[in-house]
């Protein structure tokens, strides 16, 4: 009964390996080019292999199979842990998914030049940090939806900064991308030691 379970979790990621790997399409292939294109498809690839690693470390480790033996948990049972390590990667791809397709050209041109200016403004909230060496050489890719959060990705340097439709017509929304970054910079910065003279 076990095997038959393992291999259900196995079929659901290689599932998601298939459509990950789906994506890593080489930048000027037949699919068109579209803005931040490369850093996108790097960012699917990044997430592909976390999401492996991340899958691969519980699975093995309840199962008494890896390096390290994980003690199972009646409150988290394996089950919980690997349907929330797959969920959590099919959320990180819908969202690098919903950025491509909105950069690309069949989108309505006003998205994609919405989207670079979000861009630059959210770097240039994000850019302070980095000179002060507070997070290490960092981007951002914005994206729309219903309303404005970040999603932090332990995988890749990229801050994932959703805005809302409503900047469409109204960019003042858009003055909330920095307030996320606050978040960004939080979650990741490093605070340095400081040296007392």
């Amino acid at each position: 009964m076990v095997n038959q379970r393992s291999d259900v979790w196995e079929k659901r990621w290689s599932a998601m390996d298939r459509i990950l790997e789906a994506g890593h399409e080489p930048v000027g292939s037949l699919v068109a080019d579209y803005p931040r294109q490369a850093t996108l498809q790097s960012l699917r690839i990044c997430l592909q292999r976390f999401g492996r690693t991340h899958f691969d470390f519980f699975k093995q480790g309840l199962e008494g199979k890896g390096p390290i033996y994980l003690e199972p948990s009646p409150e988290y049972p394996k089950e919980y842990v690997l349907s929330t390590i797959l969920q959590q990667v099919a959320y990180d791809l819908d969202v690098v998914t919903r950025a491509m397709h909105q950069r690309m050209s069949t989108a309505m041109p006003a998205l994609g030049e919405l989207l670079n200016k979000a861009d630059r403004l959210a770097y240039a909230a994000l850019e302070p940090a980095i000179e002060k060496h507070l997070l290490p050489n960092t981007t951002v890719i914005t994206y729309f939806q219903k309303s404005t959060s970040v999603r932090l990705t332990p995988y890749a340097p990229v801050a994932l900064i959703g805005i809302p439709f409503s900047t469409i017509d109204n960019p003042h929304d858009l003055l909330a991308s920095p307030h996320e970054i606050g978040h960004y910079v939080y979650r990741h910065g490093v605070v340095q030691s400081a040296q007392h003279s």
